[in-house]
């Protein structure tokens, strides 16, 4: 009994050690990559400064625009606080991509923006707090497999000059809003929307004319 306990107990001291030595080695890889960790974010920070310099571009507190390589704004743009922009870029989707956005127009405070099939904003475009644009999602054929496991549905979202969207809406892939548009608060859009038309619901539907 004695030698049996004895070899649990070098056993446990065993394990504890290889645990805490792995400890160790995350701890000192996390301190060995702070500094690149700072780099890119002080770079990115700069990037992100260099738009109201150049562009007249305000960026609220909080915003978060990732890659910055896959991202073009225009002129007098506003992003408020909180807004999340994926631009893609990566390999999950072969570094495709991309968020792009016309002069004079506002993007409001805790929007997400997933642009990993592209998303393509146009002049003047209103979008209000709380909206959701996603260009992606999963396939989900089938109940033998999980669904986070099936391909990626990848497909763009145009948002046309002069559309105003409301709060809490949430654009679905492969959407075209055309120009003068106004879509409801709280509405789900999946499908296009033609010019100068007012939408709203779930599903989106036009109700009326623009005059």
């Amino acid at each position: 009994m004695k030698d049996e306990e004895n070899r649990n107990k070098l056993k446990a001291q065993e394990v504890r050690g290889r645990t805490t030595m792995k400890n160790i080695w995350y701890a000192f890889k996390r301190i060995l990559y702070l500094p690149m960790d700072c780099f890119f974010i002080l770079q990115n920070r700069m990037r992100i400064k260099m738009l109201w310099f150049t562009k007249n571009v305000v960026v609220g507190r909080g915003v978060r625009i990732v890659p910055l390589s896959h991202f073009r704004v225009g002129r007098n743009t506003a992003i408020d606080q909180g807004t999340v922009l994926d631009c893609g870029g990566l390999i999950w989707n072969d570094y495709k991509g991309g968020i792009v956005i016309g002069e004079s127009s506002y993007i409001g405070y805790n929007s997400v923006l997933l642009g990993g099939g592209d998303i393509r904003i146009g002049n003047k475009v209103l979008i209000s707090p709380g909206c959701v644009l996603t260009t992606q999602g999963h396939f989900f054929k089938g109940i033998s497999g999980f669904m986070k496991d099936q391909p990626t549905q990848l497909a763009k979202i145009v948002i046309g000059d002069d559309v105003w969207i409301g709060a809490n809406s949430t654009i679905l892939p492969g959407v075209t809003i055309g120009k003068g548009s106004v879509i409801g608060a709280g509405s789900v859009v999946n499908k296009d929307v033609p010019e100068y038309s007012v939408a709203w619901g779930i599903p989106a539907k036009v109700i009326r004319k623009r005059d």
